[in-house]
C-alpha cells in the first residue's frame, strides 16, 4: 500500500460536494486523514465563489494512473465535475493526487507531485495539516522547511465547516477512515 495526498478544492456547493467526494474516496481507498479546510479566492476569476481547499492522506495499491483516472476522475464525473478548456472555470469538485509515496511522475495528464505545492498555500497548508514532516519527492526538503517564507495572504482556515465535516463523519465513519482534523 502506498501513501496518497489527495488535494481537494470545491467553489460550488463545497459543503455538499466535499463530504460527497470524501464518502466515495473511502469506499474505493482507505482514507487515513483529513486535513483542515481553508478558504481562498479563485485564482484569476473574481467574478467566482471563494474555493474550500483541503486534502487527506490515502493509502492504496492502485497506480497513479489507475487512481487518477479510473477513481478520483470518476468520483468528479459523479459529482457533476465538468472540464473546460479554462484551467480556472468554477467547479463542484477537484481531486488531484499531490503527492504519490516517494514518486516522481511527468507523463501525459499526470504530473506529481504537484508542481503548485511550493507555490500554492490552498495546497501546502493542508499537507502540513496532516503531517507537518512530509518531504516531497524531488526536493529531498521537508515542505515546510521550503515554504516557511512564503505568504499566505488570501487564505483563511475554515473552522466551522471542518468541525461540522468532522462531525457528519463522524456519524457514518467507515473502519478504513481515521479523521484527524
Amino acid at each position: 500500500m502506498t501513501k496518497v495526498y489527495i488535494a481537494i478544492g470545491s467553489n460550488i456547493a463545497p459543503e455538499e460536494n466535499i463530504p460527497a467526494a470524501l464518502e466515495a474516496l473511502a469506499k474505493c481507498c482507505a482514507v487515513k486523514s483529513v486535513s483542515r479546510f481553508y478558504r481562498s479566492r479563485p485564482i484569476d476569476r473574481p467574478e467566482q465563489d471563494d474555493f474550500l481547499n483541503g486534502a487527506c492522506l490515502i493509502e492504496t495499491d492502485a497506480s497513479p494512473k489507475k487512481l487518477k483516472f479510473s477513481i478520483l476522475r470518476p468520483i468528479e464525473q459523479a459529482l457533476g465535475r465538468l472540464r473546460t478548456e479554462d484551467p480556472y472555470a468554477a467547479r463542484t469538485i477537484d481531486l488531484d493526487i499531490a503527492v504519490y509515496g516517494d514518486r516522481i511522475i511527468e507523463e501525459d495528464g499526470l504530473r506529481v507531485p504537484d508542481p503548485d505545492i511550493l507555490h500554492r498555500p490552498f495546497l501546502f497548508l493542508p499537507l502540513l495539516d496532516i503531517d507537518d514532516r512530509i518531504t516531497i519527492p524531488g526536493t529531498g526538503s521537508i515542505l515546510r522547511e521550503l515554504v516557511e517564507t512564503l505568504q499566505c495572504e488570501g487564505v483563511a482556515a475554515e473552522d466551522d465547516f471542518t468541525v461540522a465535516l468532522m462531525e457528519q463523519w463522524k456519524k457514518t465513519w467507515t473502519k478504513n477512515t481515521i479523521p484527524s482534523a
